[in-house]
């Protein structure tokens, strides 16, 4: 997302950073206020870049599909009304209202109501895998409440409280723990696009998934001067450094950025190292005579997991993507180097990832069938 004609504050430059050609483009302006900082300036992935995004309510351009949108009138005025990050999917912009209800935008740039929102979600449902019918039945109702953004078996959290609420629902698979810290005080810093949820609390950043067991915990604090520095961390000079932002890229990867007085603003990268290695997958195939080991750890995977390593066999080879999400996700690798010039085609692959892409296929076919004979018992 993209702001023109923001109002006038105090700033500095930020660095737009290219992920993929892993080099600096230009210095961007950032605002100093903390107001500015800490009520809606996230910063924010589009393609391959990593930038500020201005917030303060106003939002005078999405970028979808590459394609600039005009949001103005009525649509300004309701989208300041929004709490938490906005999220993109499927090309739709959602975002969760201070109503209570969500609510998205479609690529053309149309607001919807709360009700076609849910009609969107619901519909998107039905055509999701899910590995119990308990699962399905459990994300459904909460869809159906208006009140929650669950696209592809993943919920997109906006707020503490709500994340609370959600895992305590399903405290059957949530860990006690992660209830413990989510009692008390925690920003979301984002989601990746397997469904990780990344949030801050007083120890740095905790990563966990849509179980709600903690994967990792990110020692933020360890780069922000106001924790480390002897001269900033003193309080009469907190008002030179600017509050720590978060940014989570597609990939697992999370940015933070921040801005000293007269000084450009730095960001920092923590890799994702844990979970399922999808890229490693992809790269190494499958052995023959291993396939029924394979296939046993690929069902475990969950349905983005597994489009991941389908996709990621293709973008080992250079396939172009024009899809938001996947591309967002691989421009993520110094290793991805788009080139129109390749198909996804099988025959790229070499026996080993064919084995691999055979076995997806398959899967995903049977999941295919699976929602298909339940919706058709509906």
């Amino acid at each position: 997302m993209l702001i023109k004609d923001a109002p006038q504050f105090f700033y500095l430059y930020a660095k737009v950073v290219d992920i993929a050609a892993n080099k600096i483009i230009h210095n961007a302006k950032y605002p100093f206020s903390s107001f500015m900082l800490d009520y809606g300036s996230f910063p924010t992935f589009t393609q391959t870049f990593l930038f500020q995004y201005l917030g303060y309510g106003e939002v005078g351009r999405f970028e979808i599909e590459r394609n600039p949108i005009e949001i103005g009138g009525y649509y300004r005025y309701e989208i300041k009304k929004s709490i938490g990050r906005f999220c993109i999917i499927n090309n739709f912009i959602f975002n969760y209202h201070g109503d209570g209800n969500c609510y998205a935008i479609d690529p053309k740039g149309n607001m919807l109501s709360a009700d076609d929102t849910k009609l969107l979600l619901l519909k998107w449902h039905e055509n999701t895998w899910y590995p119990t019918l308990d699962d399905r039945e459990f994300h459904r109702k909460l869809i159906e409440s208006g009140k929650y953004i669950i696209v592809d078996a993943i919920y997109y959290p906006p707020a503490r409280e709500q994340l609370y609420e959600y895992f305590k629902m399903r405290e059957s698979t949530s860990n006690k723990e992660t209830l413990d810290i989510l009692k008390k005080s925690c920003l979301v810093n984002g989601i990746s696009m397997s469904g990780d949820i990344y949030f801050q609390n007083e120890n740095g950043t905790v990563v966990i998934n849509q179980e709600g067991v903690i994967r990792v915990r990110i020692d933020t604090h360890g780069v922000n001067p106001l924790f480390y520095d002897p001269f900033y961390s003193k309080m009469e000079n907190w008002e030179k450094v600017s509050a720590m932002l978060y940014a989570v890229h597609p990939n697992g990867d999370l940015y933070t950025l921040y801005a000293v007085q007269d000084k450009t603003a730095v960001i920092h990268k923590a890799e994702k190292t844990w979970g399922n290695d999808l890229i490693g997958i992809a790269r190494n195939g499958v052995k023959s005579g291993a396939e029924n080991d394979m296939k046993n750890k690929l069902n475990n995977l969950s349905i983005v997991e597994l489009r991941i390593v389908h996709k990621a066999l293709f973008a080992l080879h250079g396939f172009t993507f024009y899809d938001y999400e996947l591309s967002c996700y691989f421009n993520g690798y110094s290793w991805y180097k788009p080139d129109p010039a390749v198909k996804e085609n099988p025959a790229i692959l070499s026996p080993d990832q064919k084995r691999l892409y055979e076995l997806i296929v398959e899967i995903e076919a049977a999941r295919k069938r699976s929602v298909e004979q339940y919706n058709s018992l509906e």
